[in-house]
């Protein structure tokens, strides 16, 4: 798990920023922030980071596994393609 200086300090390296996140999605900077924080929960900010810092989100935000375990409804979608691929 990174805590927010740790993602702070990883995006800088990579070149980015929270403000820069921010303005690109079109939210605001207290959002991404806050989702890094872990004062709010956003799956869409937060795999943002990740993909940012070039680090998986289950290291990144181990402490929230509603951002990288499937849903039921991911899971059912995954046995359809599986069955849509071998059926083929």
């Amino acid at each position: 798990m990174l805590n927010t200086n740790q993602i702070k300090k990883a995006l800088k390296d990579n070149g980015m920023s929270f403000r820069r996140i921010a303005q690109t999605l079109g939210v605001s900077t207290t959002s991404v922030s806050t989702t890094a924080s872990r004062k709010t929960t956003s799956k869409r900010l937060a795999m943002v980071i990740c993909l940012a810092i070039n680090k998986p989100i289950e290291n990144v935000f181990s402490d929230k596994p509603e951002y990288y375990k499937k849903s039921t409804k991911e899971k059912l979608a995954d046995k359809a393609i599986e069955r849509i691929r071998n059926s083929c």
